[in-house]
């Protein structure tokens, strides 16, 4: 900044037209290297998708075939193309077939496959190149070709040492047309300036300029003239606003003084606004914590006189049905327990959730001596409300047919229970359950769609019906239980 301020305004106007005429030059050279290269890029791309489509239709039979020879001693005709420093033959899963490397090649300098991802792609020392290997137009592979770009980067050299030489040999003649050039800006100008300090220095009236010529310079004459007759005029409005400024200050001041009043009115009134509605939201968490709570009582209270009428009951089938009822609701007591603790009630920990489920329902079948272990296994720690219910009596129902009917006489076991996050490219996200044990597991001619036992009649509707979702049943070594419903689906029923 200082420099600008101490060069005179002659020699800016000389460096502004040199710097226009070396602009000028290398924008046209650079056009000119532009056109070329581009031109010299696509000849090469035009030659190489020769070159790979030759390539690509002898190798059709090596590639159906699996001749990895014949695949060879077709690429080792690229000997003939010495810009070709690497190549390869891919197979229609992307796994490398056969290859071609030129001898002494630097892999610092030119990588090779597995280094770069683009395809096509011009790169500083080298292009890569793909062509499909197609039979009777179905993709059987891909020939991928690498080419040293020297000839490419010789002529860029060439012509950027051109360009240099072009610069420097105008240099002179354009300083020499800019010398001519700002006397015909500058004089004038100058002139003006010289007019204007004594005018500044003068109390005398002002007497107008003159200049002969109609150009810009004389409209910039004649401009201020009519500044300094505007100048006149408006020391004159000056002396009248002063005069009246200072009672249009008063008002002024009056009127930002009512406006901020009014503005702290409105803040008042909008924080009174937000507190009232924060407290009534909190309120209205307090209420649903409540009712949870007592939804988890009434739960409890029902599932203890189920309990106690199974002490009274003789029959051993209405014992089993009554426990199990009670079970299923003690899920759901559970359940609405986790939602009072939670500080989020939309959401809850449901893996701690099951965790508790499981053990009380191995305390309920008398199985707390570490014989049968549970397992779990989620991705997602955090669940929605209206999920966790459906899901978590479905595993309540599995693991309650296992230590049942899974693990007789007290045999030692593993249950595993493992619930995942599935993406899909397709944006088709779903959840997926997979739950096991290392029971007696299923009668080989056991119907899933034709059970009768009403725990997994209510499974298979509650993730058909409810969760919009698909049961699978593989019995290998051990009975497996597949589950898979959609993400983002309404599962409050």
């Amino acid at each position: 900044m200082t420099l600008q301020k101490s060069v005179s305004f002659k020699t800016r106007i000389v460096i502004l037209f040199l710097a226009i005429s070396l602009l000028t030059l290398m924008l046209s050279s650079s056009i000119l290297i532009y056109h070329d290269l581009k031109a010299f890029k696509e000849s090469m791309k035009r030659n190489l998708s020769v070159l790979a489509a030759t390539i690509a239709a002898n190798s059709r039979a090596a590639m159906i075939f699996e001749d990895s020879n014949q695949g060879e001693r077709i690429l080792a005709a690229l000997k003939a193309e010495p810009q070709v420093y690497y190549a390869i033959l891919k197979d229609i899963k992307g796994k490398d077939f056969v290859y071609y490397k030129k001898e002494n090649i630097d892999p610092n300098i030119y990588p090779i496959e597995g280094e770069i991802e683009d395809k096509n792609s011009f790169f500083s020392k080298y292009l890569k190149f793909v062509h499909p290997v197609k039979m009777e137009d179905q993709a059987i592979g891909e020939i991928h070709l690498f080419v040293e770009l020297t000839e490419m980067n010789r002529l860029i050299i060439t012509y950027t040492q051109l360009i240099g030489f072009v610069i420097v040999a105008t240099l002179p003649v354009a300083f020499l047309i800019s010398l001519q050039l700002q006397k015909l800006i500058s004089e004038p100008i100058l002139n003006l300036a010289f007019e204007t300090k004594k005018i500044s220095e003068s109390t005398q009236n002002y007497i107008p300029l003159t200049y002969g010529n109609k150009d810009e310079i004389g409209v910039l004459y004649e401009g201020f003239n009519q500044m300094m007759s505007r100048i006149n005029a408006r020391e004159s409005e000056l002396i009248h606003y002063r005069n009246t400024l200072e009672a249009m200050v008063k008002t002024r001041t009056l009127e930002l003084a009512n406006s901020n009043e009014e503005l702290q009115s409105e803040v008042i009134e909008k924080k009174r606004v937000e507190q009232d509605l924060r407290k009534s939201l909190e309120e209205k968490e307090v209420l649903l914590k409540e009712i949870h709570h007592r939804v988890k009582n009434n739960l409890q209270i029902i599932s203890s006189l189920l309990k106690l009428k199974t002490y009274h009951s003789k029959e051993e089938h209405n014992v089993k049905v009554l426990e199990d009822c009670s079970n299923r609701i003690e899920s759901m007591a559970l359940l609405h327990e986790k939602i009072y603790e939670a500080k989020n009630l939309k959401e809850i920990d449901f893996e701690q959730y099951i965790l508790e489920l499981s053990n009380y329902l191995l305390a309920s079948f008398g199985k707390t001596n570490n014989k049968i272990k549970i397992s779990l296994i989620f991705s997602d720690t955090y669940m929605d409300i209206d999920l966790a219910l459906p899901l978590g009596l479905i595993i309540q129902e599995l693991i309650t047919n296992s230590l049942k009917y899974g693990f007789p006489n007290d045999q030692i076991g593993q249950i595993h229970v493992t619930f995942s996050n599935q993406e899909c490219s397709d944006s088709n996200n779903y959840y997926e359950l997979l739950y096991s044990d290392t029971g007696v597991g299923l009668n080989e001619d056991f119907d899933l769609n034709s059970s009768s036992t009403l725990g997994l009649k209510l499974v298979r509707r509650l993730v058909e019906k409810q969760l919009g979702g698909t049961i699978e049943l593989s019995q290998n070594n051990r009975a497996e239980f597949k589950i898979k419903f959609p993400k983002g689906k309404n599962h409050d029923g």
